[in-house]
């Protein structure tokens, strides 16, 4: 079924979309995102987005202060967990083979807590500076001696100079306005510099399944593929020097499907843009997979019998099981998360806590995690606790 979007296509500007999926969240009270968008496939040039009903206002909004990727604990991109870290270590040695002058100057935009800025310092590069919109991140770079200044794509500092490379890791899924935020960057990049642009690969979701609609949350509203890539670069002229499909660890033992494309800034012309549907039956078939994962009927049964629950995990996983699953039926009396930003907050009207309300709850532990249940439940059993626990 096709509409008339709130948003137009982020790529070509069309305003004419097939919905390929609705998806619904629950979202704390404090989330500014819309807890409903439908997954569109844009009619004129075949990208795949969220149809947001909110604008790059809210998003911004949101980064600034409910950012996810402050904790060190529990967020990606700092390289404290050892497949996060050879993640940024293996990136840092693909920019140092495009670009191995150690005396570049590299702005690396939505750096969380610096761990790619880390791995290219070992790799003996010299001027890095950090943007991020969260100024505990910020804080935490610059603990850590690294040039780090607050501020996004949209509100960028006065920086008063120009870089050779520019780094975007799995930002641009989460931007609004795609081709304002290209804009934004190559006025910031030297003529001939190099932005790097890594993003999740839509066209890889069915292959890589984890959970259902795992790759529709509530943050990442747009789906590259090489194809549609290459069509939002195409507007800004510059040459693809390299694109490749790769794999990145997302989790101890879960790899994830991603796109890393190097661009250079340069007086080439401007190409057109040529529609590609390709990407639209990949994420179809990710939609058929994941509506063929059955309910799970232990939560048919602590639903019909009213038995309080704690749910571990507070994440974009649970978020998506609240709106559509007999979970939001479960008596739930809390959630717990290890993200110490989500604790206090309240989802689904129940607050977040910390583990330590597990010392005085003996029912059972609905584990809800994507990428981290097995060490969730190990973490559990090394508070020596006798609670039953029940993975979704």
């Amino acid at each position: 079924m096709n509409k008339k979007l709130f948003r137009t296509c982020p790529i070509c500007g069309c305003d004419d979309g097939e919905i390929l999926h609705t998806q619904k969240f629950s979202l704390s009270v404090e989330n500014p995102l819309p807890k409903k968008y439908d997954v569109v496939c844009c009619s004129g040039c075949g990208f795949v987005f969220a149809d947001s009903s909110v604008t790059q206002k809210e998003y911004d909004v949101y980064y600034e202060q409910l950012s996810k990727y402050e904790d060190e604990a529990t967020a990606t991109g700092t390289g404290s967990a050892d497949y996060d870290a050879k993640r940024l270590h293996q990136t840092a040695q693909e920019i140092e083979k495009i670009l191995p002058d150690r005396s570049i100057k590299i702005l690396d935009v939505g750096a969380a807590n610096g761990g790619l800025l880390l791995a290219l310092k070992e790799e003996g590069y010299t001027h890095l500076v950090g943007l991020d919109p969260s100024l505990a991140c910020v804080h935490r770079m610059q603990f850590q001696k690294l040039r780090a200044f607050v501020g996004g794509i949209f509100s960028m500092p006065r920086l008063d100079e120009k870089f050779d490379c520019i780094v975007l890791t799995h930002v641009l899924e989460h931007i609004y306005d795609v081709k304002g935020a290209i804009e934004n960057l190559l006025s910031l990049l030297n003529e001939g510099g190099i932005l790097y642009i890594e993003v999740p690969n839509a066209s890889l979701y069915q292959k890589y399944f984890i959970v259902p609609f795992y790759y529709f949350d509530c943050e990442h509203i747009n789906h590259f593929d090489e194809a549609s890539i290459k069509n939002l670069l195409s507007i800004f002229g510059g040459t693809i020097i390299k694109s490749r499909s790769k794999e990145i660890p997302a989790s101890k033992n879960q790899p994830y499907p991603a796109l890393g494309v190097f661009y250079r800034k340069d007086n080439q012309n401007i190409s057109q843009i040529i529609p590609n549907f390709t990407v639209k039956e990949n994420i179809l078939n990710h939609i058929q997979q994941s509506l063929k994962i059955e309910q799970n009927t232990q939560l048919e049964e602590l639903e019909n019998d009213k038995t309080p629950i704690i749910i571990w995990g507070a994440g974009q996983y649970t978020q998506r099981l609240l709106a559509n699953t007999i979970l939001n039926n479960c008596n739930i009396i809390s959630f717990i998360d290890n993200d110490s930003k989500k604790q206090g907050m309240k989802l689904h009207n129940i607050e977040i806590k910390s583990k330590e309300i597990l010392k005085n709850f003996n029912g059972p532990i609905i584990v809800a995690s994507a990428l981290h249940s097995q060490e969730i439940v190990k973490e559990i059993r090394a508070m020596s606790t006798q609670n039953s626990i029940i993975i979704i």
